[in-house]
């Protein structure tokens, strides 16, 4: 049986648009790349789910997907590798679009959790500390043990 969790919110930050923030964008979009002039052009999707709606269904997290169509390929290779990491701070998604040309609304973006809110604020696990968020990339366990997270 397959059920379906959507997402309580999502929002898309970019790097060379540190301000952008695209909350109300209906598509989330994924880059990676460089370019020679501009430097890097990567984005990164965040998504929130209601962990009580997920528990809820007594499921085991092996058998959890998280299931992304493609509507446009455009300069990414076959290669490419995705990383899936759990975010450590709360972020708010705010109600800007890509298109938009105030790129300053309130709401996350790649230099911002929130308004005037810097990523990185008291976690020291793994943070960009020029933006793009804040991420666990260990947990530890109930006995003291660390276990790295498993990004494929």
């Amino acid at each position: 049986m397959i059920k379906f969790i959507r997402s309580e919110k999502n929002n898309t930050i970019y790097s060379r648009y540190e301000l952008l923030n695209t909350g109300a964008d209906e598509i989330a979009e994924l880059r990676g790349g460089s370019d020679y002039d501009t430097g890097p052009d990567v984005s990164r999707i965040l998504i929130e789910f209601n962990i009580d709606d997920v528990l809820s269904y007594d499921i085991k997290p092996s058998s959890v997907y998280l299931n992304f169509k493609i509507t446009e390929k455009t300069e990414l290779g076959d290669d490419f590798e995705i990383e899936v990491l759990p975010i450590a701070e709360s972020w708010s998604v705010g109600s800007g679009r890509f298109i938009d040309a105030e790129t300053n609304y309130p709401g996350s973006s790649w230099k911002y959790k929130k308004k005037n809110e810097l990523w990185g604020g008291g976690y020291k696990n793994e943070t960009n500390f020029t933006g793009g968020g804040t991420w666990f990339s260990e947990i530890k366990t109930d006995t003291g043990e660390t276990l790295p997270i498993n990004k494929n």
